[in-house]
């Protein structure tokens, strides 16, 4: 019998290389990303009246739409 898997991708960011290195440890170990991909970017926003300017990872997580 074929199941059927719906798939998507997750997206998420994280402030530095340590918390990026244990988030992808975690979901691969726990087999909850078939495969994570990284990179670096720029995010922009507004706190407290402020525009703010921070560098951050994204990360682009592949996974079944089951397991989100």
């Amino acid at each position: 019998m074929s199941m059927k898997h719906d798939y998507c991708m997750v997206l998420s960011t994280t402030s530095n290389e340590k918390n990026r290195d244990q988030i992808i440890k975690g979901l691969l170990d726990a087999q909850l990303a078939a495969c994570i991909q990284t990179m670096p970017i720029e995010s922009h926003y507004v706190w407290k009246g402020e525009i703010c300017t921070d560098n951050e990872w994204l990360l682009v997580i592949k996974t079944r739409r089951e397991l989100y």
